[in-house]
Parts: C-alpha cells; sequence; structure tokens
C-alpha cells in the first residue's frame, strides 16, 4: 500500500491506501510516480475512473521481481541485473522477509558487473549456487562466474561463503 500526495497550480490531491500488487519500498515509489503521471492525463482530459486506477495498481503483477514463486520454504525470484536493483532487492528482503538461512541462485549476462553485484549479495547470504543460463548467447558461463563469485566472497573474517557451481539451472535448482 501507498500513499499520494501533491501540491502545485492545479490544486492539491491525495490519495490514501492505494493497495499494490508488488513488494517493496522502491516499487511503491515507482507507483506514486506512475499514479502522478495518470492523474495528469486525467487533467488533461482523459478519462481515467479512481477504480480503474485502483484496481489496476491492486492487480499489478511483475513477473521475476521480488516474485515469491514457494511459501514454503520461501523463494523469492528476482531479475535484478545491476548494482541499483540488487541493493533495492536486498532493501526489500530485508523489510519483507524472515529467514533462518538464506540460499542465493545466481546468474548472470556476460555484460553485466557480476562482482558488483555479488558484493552487494555476499553478506545477506549462508550459501551461493552459480550457474549459467541456458539457451542465451550473453550468458557468463558458470565456471566463470564461479571464479568472480569466490573472488568477491570472502567474509571480514577470512571464511568463505560456501559455494557450488552448477553447470545447468535445473542442477543449482535442486
Amino acid at each position: 500500500r501507498f500513499e499520494y500526495h501533491s501540491g502545485d497550480a492545479t490544486g492539491e490531491e491525495s490519495w490514501r491506501d492505494v493497495a499494490l500488487g508488488l513488494i517493496g519500498q522502491h516499487q511503491a515509489a515507482n507507483a506514486a510516480v506512475a499514479l502522478a503521471t495518470l492523474l495528469e492525463l486525467r487533467r488533461q482530459g482523459w478519462r481515467i475512473s479512481e477504480q480503474a486506477i485502483r484496481s489496476g495498481f491492486e492487480k499489478l503483477s511483475w513477473p521475476a521481481r521480488v516474485e515469491v514463486i514457494s511459501s514454503w520454504p520461501t523463494v523469492v525470484l528476482d531479475a535484478a541485473h545491476n548494482v541499483a536493483s540488487v541493493e533495492a532487492l536486498m532493501l526489500t528482503l530485508s523489510e519483507s522477509f524472515t529467514a533462518r538461512r538464506r540460499v542465493l541462485v545466481f546468474a548472470t549476462a556476460q555484460d553485466k558487473d557480476a562482482a558488483g553485484m555479488l558484493r552487494v549479495l555476499g553478506e545477506r547470504f549462508d550459501e551461493v549456487i552459480i550457474t549459467s543460463y541456458r539457451d542465451n548467447p550473453r550468458a557468463m558461463p558458470a565456471a566463470e562466474l564461479g571464479v568472480i563469485a569466490r573472488d568477491v566472497l570472502q567474509r571480514d573474517t577470512g571464511e568463505a561463503i560456501p559455494i557450488t557451481v552448477c553447470d545447468a539451472p535445473t542442477a543449482a535448482w535442486e
């Protein structure tokens, strides 16, 4: 849920208790921007009902963005692909989920900042499973990503986070 308040030359407008089908503060902030855009369109004459707006936000889903695909155990799927999106994911996970043990299954493309993303993820997972995308020419090979992960994921104590490298995503899932 989020709230939106605006005050400008056209007057003040407030929307309270807008249900949002997405998890995370960053998603609520993005939704507020979308709502501001919708309200501007209404001011310009577009006929968009309050019910349509509220229903749209409530039913909104974004596959692979903090998508809970299992609740026992809790499995969260996210397609974060840069350091900023990984930071937003980690904030959302810490705010919205509790866990006794966290396992990361990680793959990325060759043109992404794998080391930067792994630095953000590192301290928050108890175990890391490295894999590679299937049938994607941009996929970073699991072995190469495993070397980066081992280099980056050293605890401050010098103790390494357990890392497993699986060439196939199905093996990583198992």
